[in-house]
């Protein structure tokens, strides 16, 4: 499946599944067509998963967590902001 570029979806993070025996947090997002989409409460139009693996500890260590003053929601969308598929998205 292709990429597809909309400059004003609405991304939110909907769910967070936590491995910690494994260091491993799976981000799950809902992509509505606009914020007013998601404010009107209409369905997402689509949805998607990523996995945090290597980069554990470095967003979600409870030393990170404390020092950061965040927690793991802003943390994963912090992370998710590194990623190519987040290049020059912005916060709303």
């Amino acid at each position: 499946m292709g990429t597809v570029t909309h400059s004003s979806a609405y991304h939110k993070i909907t769910a967070l599944s936590q491995d910690r025996t494994n260091n491993r947090m799976t981000i799950h997002i809902s992509i509505y067509k606009d914020a007013a989409a998601k404010a009107g409460d209409k369905a997402p139009v689509g949805s998607a998963s990523f996995r945090v693996d290597d980069s554990f500890d470095t967003y979600y260590a409870n030393v990170v967590l404390d020092t950061e003053n965040q927690n793991h929601v802003e943390r994963s969308y912090v992370y998710l902001k590194t990623l190519d598929d987040y290049s020059g998205a912005s916060d709303v």
